[in-house]
């Protein structure tokens, strides 16, 4: 399952893992999200990590980017996730 967020202009490609959880996402898809930052609390949320990070009780992986990690950071305001064929 691959799936392609795209912000201002930029598209990061992520590869989701073959979980009940990525799955279910996955299925949801199309979506427009409103981006937020959570670097403070990000449970609850679908989020996207683009530096290191340790664990925490609540997150759960779901994939990891494959392409296009670095404008992750760059992005703002609405993001469009798509489903991929690669």
């Amino acid at each position: 399952m691959i799936i392609r967020i795209t912000s201002e202009g930029h598209t990061a490609t992520f590869q989701l893992y073959d979980t009940t959880a990525a799955a279910e996402l996955y299925a949801q898809l199309p979506l427009e999200l409103e981006l937020s930052n959570f670097a403070d609390v990000p449970w609850d949320d679908v989020v996207m990590f683009y530096g290191d990070f340790g664990s925490a009780s609540g997150l759960y992986e779901l994939g990891q980017a494959v392409f296009g990690s670095d404008y992750i950071s760059g992005m703002s305001g609405t993001i469009e996730i798509h489903q991929s064929e690669c």
